[in-house]
């Protein structure tokens, strides 16, 4: 699924788990984040969930996915469905738990504020509230088609403000404990 997923990403810009970065990097935040929340060792099968958090944008109209601006409410609305969509396309695999939870549940938020069930705290799975810090830091940090990267500081500073908010707390503050290691990944690729 990840190599139907590829070209994807290719073309849309969104190219978080490859495109010149190392992803040995990623897995190492990964496995030492993952780790000390869950204790698991099957750190394959978090890596490749983690690829798919956004498989849903496949059934996304290019329209709202390329808009090199601000979606409408209606777009935005659209766009939010990538969660559900990419649920119900990983779904079908027993074998894919952890990336089912992942693609629904990477903009749930620690407050409850977020979409697409409104979850909170310890109710959103683990590899959700881990995707969803990689996922932002990603975001803000890279060009997109509406954006420009922001620069490390800005970038810190929303993930503190979102910290009890938006993102677990102890994710943050270990996310936050390894950003070094993830700023030396984006200037390798300047």
């Amino acid at each position: 699924m990840v190599v139907l997923w590829r070209p994807f990403h290719e073309m849309n810009g969104d190219w978080f788990w490859w495109g010149g970065k190392d992803p040995d990097v990623f897995i190492q935040i990964w496995r030492h984040m993952f780790d000390y929340f869950t204790k698991t060792k099957d750190l394959d099968n978090l890596r490749t969930s983690m690829m798919m958090h956004d498989i849903g944008k496949i059934a996304t109209p290019d329209a709202v996915l390329l808009k090199p601006a601000k979606l409408d409410p209606m777009e935005w609305e659209i766009m939010k469905r990538h969660t559900t969509q990419g649920g119900e396309i990983l779904g079908r695999g027993p074998h894919l738990k952890v990336a089912v939870e992942i693609a629904t549940c990477h903009h749930e938020k620690w407050d409850g504020s977020g979409y697409p069930q409104g979850l909170s705290g310890a109710g959103i799975p683990v590899a959700a509230r881990l995707a969803a810090i990689i996922d932002v830091f990603d975001a803000l940090s890279s060009k997109r088609p509406y954006k420009d990267p922001m620069p490390p500081e800005q970038v810190v500073s929303i993930l503190k403000e979102g910290s009890g908010k938006h993102f677990d707390p102890q994710m943050v503050d270990l996310f936050l404990s390894r950003i070094e290691e993830m700023r030396e990944v984006y200037k390798s690729m300047s």
